[in-house]
C-alpha cells in the first residue's frame, strides 16, 4: 500500500514515529476506517505529530507511555478524574508531588531524576492557568485529606492549594465522603481525557505503580462516563466539599 519498509509500518502503529496525511489516508482506506469524523480527527492528529512538546526536553527521566499522555492531556479540552489515594497530579503541590514520587522510586540515590520527574508534574499544572484552560473536574476520596503524605505542613500545604485550584473557574474539587456508601470509584481511580474539538475520540487512563492502561472504544468509554457520573452523584456538593477541606487542615493544627 505504501511501498516501503514494514519496520516503517511498525513505528507508525506504535506510535513512535509521525505519519504524513496522504500515508495515514491509504492506511485509513486499507483498515476500512469510513466514518468521516474520526478520519478528520485522526488527520487532525497526524498534522499536530510533528510538533515538538516541551515535555520531549525530558525524555531522559520520562518513558514513552508518559510522554504519550502528557501529549494527550496538553491538548485535552475537558479532564475528568477521580482519585482513591492520593491527589491528582495536577492539583499537587510541588512539596507533595515530590514525597509521592520519591515514595514509588526505588533506586533513591538517583534524587536528580526524582526532580525532573517533579518538574514534568509542575509544568503540566500550566494546563489550568493557561489563555484556554482544560477543564477539569476531579472527584477526591475523603481519606486523601487524612493521609499524612509529607507530614503535616506539606499535607496543610496541600490542602490549602486545593482550595485555591477550586476557586479556579475551570477547576471543580468534589469529595467522595466516606459515608458515601457503594459506588464505581471503589473499583479503582481513573482519568478520562475529552477532545470534543475532535469528534469522539475520548480517552481514559488507569495507571498503576509500573504501566498505563488506555481505552477508547466507545463502549468502555460510556461505561466510565456513567461510573464518573455516578460518582458525581455520590460526591458532597461544591460547598461542602470545600469545608471538608477546610477541617481536614484544621485538624491538622
Amino acid at each position: 500500500m505504501l511501498d516501503c519498509h514494514h519496520s516503517k509500518i511498525v513505528r507508525m502503529e506504535r506510535g513512535q514515529s509521525g505519519i504524513r496525511r496522504p500515508d495515514l489516508r491509504a492506511l485509513l482506506d486499507f483498515y476500512g476506517v469510513v466514518d468521516p469524523e474520526r478520519r478528520t480527527a485522526l488527520e487532525v492528529l497526524a498534522g499536530e505529530s510533528r510538533r515538538r512538546g516541551w515535555w520531549q526536553r525530558y525524555g531522559d527521566v520520562i518513558p514513552p507511555t508518559y510522554a504519550d499522555f502528557i501529549s494527550l492531556e496538553s491538548d485535552a479540552v475537558k479532564i475528568r478524574t477521580t482519585a482513591l489515594a492520593i491527589v491528582p497530579g495536577l492539583l499537587q503541590t510541588r512539596e507533595y508531588a515530590h514525597t509521592i514520587i520519591t515514595s514509588a522510586w526505588r533506586r533513591p540515590d538517583e534524587i536528580a531524576v526524582v526532580d525532573k520527574l517533579v518538574e514534568v508534574r509542575m509544568a503540566r499544572q500550566q494546563r489550568l492557568t493557561a489563555t484556554e484552560p482544560v477543564e477539569l473536574t476531579a472527584v477526591l476520596s475523603e481519606n486523601i485529606l487524612r493521609q499524612r503524605v509529607g507530614g503535616d505542613a506539606v499535607m496543610h500545604a496541600q490542602l490549602e492549594y486545593l482550595l485555591s485550584a477550586a476557586d479556579l473557574p475551570n477547576v471543580s474539587v468534589l469529595v467522595l465522603p466516606d459515608d458515601a456508601g457503594a459506588h464505581p470509584g471503589l473499583h479503582g481511580s481513573f482519568v478520562m481525557l475529552g477532545f470534543q474539538a475532535r469528534g469522539e475520540l475520548d480517552v481514559v487512563l488507569l495507571e498503576n505503580l509500573t504501566s498505563s492502561l488506555y481505552f477508547e472504544e466507545p463502549d468502555e468509554i460510556a461505561w466510565y462516563d456513567w461510573a464518573f457520573e455516578s460518582q458525581l452523584v455520590a460526591a458532597a456538593p461544591q460547598a461542602r466539599s470545600i469545608g471538608m477541606i477546610r477541617n481536614a487542615m484544621k485538624n491538622l493544627g
